[in-house]
């Protein structure tokens, strides 16, 4: 049994290690892709909403696969999968690297990244606002499961259900954001749906009808996930070309890390006040952190017209 455990540790951060720089290349790859750069930002959200909606639904899928087919069966097929994941790659054409004329060692560059973070307010209020969401609402949805048992009184059915609303909200996030304009203010987006966020899950929070509260979580799910990928999307476009890499590493370290710790002290939380309190406490800081985008949005915009009247 410990040997089977020091396995499984052993897997995980192998795993971890690849993530560490297969998920910045693969983001950062979504913007060469692309020929015509007015349309980056519908292929960045298109490729984060459809990571994260693999990320809620893979779990569902896989259960219903296990139980049908048996682990060793769905091992086989996902590492089949990866066939066609390299495939894909092999086929791709894109630019020519050039290297830069004079390669800097790993750690310089690694510096260059935090300052060029520190010195762009723009890309540092992103970075700041993500880990903030990731540690204090996101992890709402490691509470699912105590709604399902404790609050509606259910079985592994009424989690998928609820599991379920998530998912819809994330794809109904997904065609509203492919769908956007390129000349759409992504900043304005992005705070409107943190307000979405925060009021989907202050409404969910207590509601002790089933339907309602699937309703509301779905809309919650819209506003998580068009929010969190509008952030990407703003990383990609914005970001020089020569630091896209470093600051998506960035992003991924801050998310990553943010995340596990939010599910720590949500379940905390939820043990000293009670999973419906945990939920309702979640949408009012999502709200408040709606308030710093707005404000955000308000300097940047004013930052712009000085700007403009400057230049003319």
């Amino acid at each position: 049994m410990a040997a089977r455990r020091g396995g499984g540790h052993h897997r995980a951060e192998r795993l971890g290690i690849i993530n560490a720089f297969d998920v910045p290349a693969r983001q950062s790859l979504v913007y060469d892709l692309v020929d015509d750069k007015q349309d980056v930002p519908n292929a960045v959200a298109l490729n984060s909403t459809l990571l994260n909606l693999c990320k809620l639904l893979g779990p569902a899928v896989a259960g219903f696969a296990i139980e049908q087919l048996g682990a060793a069966a769905c091992f086989g097929l996902n590492a089949l999968s990866f066939v066609a994941v390299i495939g894909s790659l092999l086929a791709l054409r894109l630019p020519a690297y050039v290297a830069p004329p004079h390669p800097k060692a790993l750690l310089g560059e690694l510096a260059e990244g935090f300052r060029y973070v520190r010195d762009t307010p723009g890309i540092r209020f992103i970075i700041s606002a993500v880990g903030l969401m990731a540690l204090l609402v996101l992890p709402f949805t490691a509470l699912m499961p105590v709604y399902a048992k404790d609050v509606f009184r259910g079985t592994a059915t009424t989690f998928g259900l609820l599991d379920g609303a998530i998912g819809l909200g994330g794809v109904g996030a997904a065609l509203y954001l492919t769908s956007l304009p390129p000349s759409a203010g992504l900043g304005k987006v992005m705070t409107i749906n943190t307000f979405v966020l925060g009021v989907g899950l202050l409404l969910f929070a207590y509601t002790p009808w089933f339907w309602p509260a699937l309703a509301f979580l779905a809309v919650g799910a819209f506003g998580m996930m068009a929010q969190t990928t509008i952030n990407v999307t703003l990383l990609q476009t914005t970001v020089l070309p020569a630091m896209r890499g470093r600051v998506i590493s960035l992003y991924v370290l801050v998310y990553t890390t943010a995340l596990p710790l939010g599910s720590l002290l949500v379940g905390a939380a939820s043990e000293r006040i009670g999973v419906q309190a945990t939920v309702l406490a979640e949408g009012a800081l999502a709200l408040l952190i709606g308030l710093l985008y707005w404000r955000n949005l308000r300097h940047t915009r004013a930052a712009a017209v000085l700007l403009a009247a400057g230049g003319s």
